[in-house]
């Protein structure tokens, strides 16, 4: 085995490229730590997280909206009853009018609505068919009452079993004006199931819930998940990534290095790697990736060593279908002080020395940029 692949310390395993120091012979390459305004180091492109940022800001700081509860009953045919009045705050709210009713036992009959400003004027009216099917009710404010608080909110809305979808009504709009307003109800045209005119036989009991939203919170939700999308594509393509100059899967460790061989412009660098070895009937292997270390060598054009090290693995899986050992390397940064003509070499860990190499992907990209200051090795041709 080479010299250059025998470790004399390793402590970290955080991903980081070490330096091997090698008895008898000086360290080759060394590690820093890049500075704020190194060249590829870019934190601006950060900024694009405003995007995402800004409507999830506004879902956690935005105000939350307002319920108003009336109830009115209508004695007779015709015979128009207005709420208490409620007030709608701004014209940014978005205001959500449900009523619900019942009519009378066997009857069905026609619930007029008519929003009104404080002058009295019809804002919107519309206008709902309802029948009772099992002659029963809302339950009345002396039932509600016995119920605790909890239950009682829970059922001030609720419409029975027994009442049709058309007893219960929702409508959606955003006021022209803030102010106060009042609704007005009253029921006409009550008949039997035949389609007959009866008179009214009970009172109707109509409850309405005014509720106002100050932002729609789904659509800022939504937005923030696709601006997030969005903003993690840009980014997966400003960092770390830069300009391929090598990648490709080789079936020998030489055929890699020599691929590898190519003009890098100076700047950041970024090796990555993963390696496939074939277990055959072999059962007692390790699993664990801080057991393996590649050996990584770096030299220019002229065969001068620039650098000699070791690279920890990131993560190793064990395919049992195809007795497949994946070994998938950290990314290892590299600093090039000046444009140069550069190979770049892998060797095998030592513990896979009883498995048979199978292939090896690498790929080398030059022109990184990185969002904050990292540590790397650097190459001073």
């Amino acid at each position: 085995m080479p010299a250059w692949v025998r470790l004399h310390d390793w402590r970290n395993l955080s991903g980081s490229v070490l330096p091997m120091v090698v008895s008898g012979s000086p360290p080759v390459g060394r590690r820093v730590m890049l500075g704020w305004r190194t060249r590829g180091v870019f934190p601006w492109a950060l900024l694009v997280l405003i995007c995402p940022l800004s409507p999830l800001l506004v879902l956690f700081m935005a105000p939350g909206g307002t319920v108003q509860d009336r109830e009115v009953t209508l004695p007779a045919v015709d015979q128009a009853v207005t709420t208490q009045p409620f007030d709608f705050k701004s014209v940014n709210e978005a205001v959500t009018i449900k009523t619900v009713f019942t009519p009378p036992a066997g009857t069905l009959l026609y619930l007029s609505t008519e929003l009104l400003d404080v002058s009295g004027k019809v804002v919107f009216q519309h206008d709902i068919e309802g029948r009772d099917s099992g002659g029963g009710s809302l339950p009345d404010e002396s039932a509600l009452s016995r119920l605790s608080p909890s239950e009682r909110q829970r059922q001030w809305m609720r419409t029975p079993d027994y009442a049709r979808p058309a007893n219960d009504h929702s409508v959606s709009f955003r006021p022209a004006e803030a102010g106060s307003y009042q609704l007005r109800f009253q029921v006409y045209l009550p008949r039997n199931q035949e389609g007959e005119a009866i008179p009214l036989s009970d009172p109707v009991l109509v409850r309405t819930r005014v509720s106002t939203t100050p932002v729609d919170r789904g659509l800022l939700l939504l937005t923030v998940l696709l601006s997030g999308a969005s903003s993690w594509m840009f980014l997966s393509k400003v960092y770390r990534r830069g300009r391929i100059q090598c990648s490709g899967c080789y079936e020998s460790i030489g055929h890699a290095g020599r691929a590898s061989r190519g003009d890098y412009r100076a700047g950041l660098l970024v090796l990555r790697a993963r390696a496939a070895f074939s277990q055959g009937y072999q059962t007692n292997i390790q699993q664990e990736a801080r057991q393996y270390l590649f050996g990584v060598r770096v030299t220019d054009g002229r065969g001068t060593l620039l650098y000699r090290g070791s690279a920890p693995v990131e993560r190793s899986t064990v395919s049992l279908t195809d007795s497949t050992l994946n070994l998938h390397l950290f990314p290892q940064l590299f600093q090039l002080t000046k444009d140069c003509n550069l190979r770049f070499d892998l060797l095998p860990p030592e513990s896979t020395s009883t498995l048979q190499f199978e292939s090896v992907h690498i790929e080398l990209c030059d022109q990184v940029m990185l969002a904050w200051p990292q540590e790397v090795v650097r190459l001073d041709p």
